[in-house]
Order: structure tokens, then sequence, then C-alpha cells
């Protein structure tokens, strides 16, 4: 996420296709940058739900 992104934690990302259309990139850049948030336990994604924003690295979900 961008540095200058408001994004709180438990808030949900927007789907693949608006953060590359907004951020000007392609879906596998979106997809990649995901993964690593997701690895570095920034990003939690719940299957049927969305991809959240976690409160601090390794930190529970609220869902």
């Amino acid at each position: 996420m961008a540095p200058d992104d408001d994004r709180r934690p438990a808030s949900r990302l927007p789907g693949e296709r608006d953060l590359a259309t907004d951020y000007g990139v392609s879906i596998g850049t979106v997809r990649r940058a995901t993964d690593v948030l997701r690895e570095q336990g920034l990003l939690v994604t719940l299957p049927a739900k969305g991809t959240y924003v976690q409160g601090k690295a390794g930190a529970d979900s609220t869902h």
C-alpha cells in the first residue's frame, strides 16, 4: 500500500482490478505486492470475504 494510503486495520481492500487501475499497474503487480504484504503479516485474506489490512505484522484478525 502506498505510504499516503489511509487504510486502517480491519479495512477491506478493493478488488485486484480496482487496485491495478487506481495505482496504474498490472494485476500481476498487484498480486505480487499483496502476496508480499500477506507474507509479512500486513494483510489477511478470508475466503469468500476479501483481503483485509492487519493491525500490525503478525497481529490476529478481528474477523
